[in-house]
């Protein structure tokens, strides 16, 4: 074959693709695929306990507070037992508290002699534990922001929970005053939120 007949024949085909135009298709792109995952929750119940310790003189009453931080408590109590510092050709001290939420509530009182058993002083039931539930979230995080808006936490109990201790002593008065040495336990339940993966 010549050369010009090698170089006509190029020429055609380039013409011919040319005029054919080739055109690039593009996919649409597709949204990224978002995998739900499912968690159940539960509120397991947990203990705790703050306490203080004070001296309350006879014919005089004494103020204590206990503080608790802990949110979302269900049940609060109070023990105060105490140490008789009585003289002598006197009776045992009668010891008798008053119990008062942080909202300033007075919700429990009690009394006694025996230092050793104390004044036991239930003030609960504080705030009700939610229904266990199922929630379904594209990651851990966002299942804890949904727990956080359908169940946040509750503070009704937290605080400064005040005790008043008055002490009164019957029998002969000697010059020296007695007193008591006393402490309390502020014990009380409390829910936590726990989600667990469902495989």
């Amino acid at each position: 074959m010549e050369p010009n007949h090698f170089t006509a024949i190029i020429g055609a085909v380039l013409l011919i693709i040319a005029g054919t135009g080739l055109a690039v298709v593009e996919e649409p792109q597709q949204a990224p695929r978002v995998t739900s995952h499912k968690y159940h929750l539960t509120f397991p119940m947990a203990d705790g306990t703050e306490t203080s310790a004070g001296t309350a003189n006879d014919g005089q009453t004494s103020e204590a507070l206990v503080t608790v931080d802990t949110l979302n408590l269900t049940i609060v109590g109070v023990i105060v037992r105490w140490t008789d510092n009585q003289p002598r050709f006197t009776q045992a001290a009668m010891v008798s508290v008053q119990v008062k939420d942080p909202s300033g509530t007075q919700v429990g009182a009690g009394q006694g002699q025996d230092g050793g058993t104390g004044v036991v002083i239930p003030a609960g039931p504080m705030n009700e534990v939610p229904q266990d539930d199922n929630i379904t979230a594209s990651s851990e995080a966002r299942a804890w922001a949904k727990v956080l808006d359908n169940y946040p936490p509750v503070s009704n109990g937290t605080g400064g929970w005040k005790l008043t201790i008055t002490v009164t002593r019957g029998g002969f008065h000697p010059i020296r005053s007695g007193s008591v040495d006393f402490t309390i336990d502020l014990t009380y339940q409390f829910y936590q939120a726990d989600l667990e993966e469902v495989k």
